[in-house]
């Protein structure tokens, strides 16, 4: 009877205590995400593909003996990606393969509110894009630039997007590598100078900002590995990268 009125002692002395572990504490994590999650956005995008009548893998072989493809047809197709605000006029930073092609482009902020954007330019090849919420007469929060150059491995790496549409979804890890090579997953290339992170990363992330302690953008995330083959292999575009871009692509619509 000691024993389990010892033990019932114990139980509640651990419930009261631990509770009030740290109770002033808050991770500097969350303050970022509350500065910083406002400036993210959800993209919907409709796009008009041409569907080929062949095969891929048939296609050349049409070409060498009988010349060019018969027409094929087009269908709308609707995507999502992510985004965050650069300027309190509404101008949005994401990835071309997100932007790049739309017919149609909606925002959707972390309030609900939902806002129709237009395409404004970008790059295929840097994977790239910027595009503008349609409204003049709005100012909205915008995120501020870090130092891509300046970024440490090990030091931690917070994403925010909207992985398979799960809109503000915050994910937490480090800077696992910087300067990565890897191929684009449409064999149309390479990307380079990645940083690498495992922060968790999935489709829906694309075009979402990858942040700093201090909620400063050091990257765009834009890619992962293969999920069968590995987990936890994310990579961003380099924020200085896009900076040298960037006027360019406002002023005469591509690089």
């Amino acid at each position: 009877m000691k024993k389990f009125f010892l033990t019932i002692a114990v139980v509640l002395m651990l419930t009261s205590v631990f509770p009030y572990v740290n109770p002033d504490y808050e991770s500097p994590i969350v303050n970022v995400v509350e500065a910083c999650a406002p400036a993210v956005v959800k993209i919907d995008v409709v796009k008009t593909v041409k569907t080929s009548f062949f095969d891929p893998y048939f296609e050349q072989f049409f070409k060498k003996w009988f010349g060019e493809l018969p027409p094929g047809f087009e269908r709308r197709v609707a995507s999502l990606g992510s985004g965050f605000i650069f300027d309190p006029e509404g101008y949005i930073l994401t990835n071309y393969h997100v932007a790049g092609g739309a017919d149609n482009i909606t925002v959707t902020m972390l309030d609900g509110s939902k806002y129709d954007a237009e395409y404004i330019g970008g790059d295929e090849e840097l994977d790239i894009a910027v595009i503008k919420i349609k409204a003049s007469d709005k100012k909205f929060p915008y995120l501020e630039f870090g130092d891509s150059d300046k970024v440490k491995i090990g030091e931690w790496a917070i994403a925010i997007g909207n992985p398979l549409g799960f809109q503000h979804t915050v994910t937490v890890g480090v800077v696992s590598a910087t300067n990565r090579r890897i191929p684009k997953p449409d064999g149309s290339g390479y990307y380079v100078g990645l940083i690498q992170t495992d922060a968790a990363i999935n489709p829906g992330n694309s075009g979402g900002p990858l942040l700093n302690i201090h909620g400063e953008v050091i990257g765009i995330n834009t890619a992962i590995v293969n999920p069968q083959e590995a987990v936890n292999l994310g990579f961003a575009i380099p924020i200085n990268t896009v900076k040298k871009f960037l006027d360019t692509i406002l002023t005469q619509k591509k690089v």
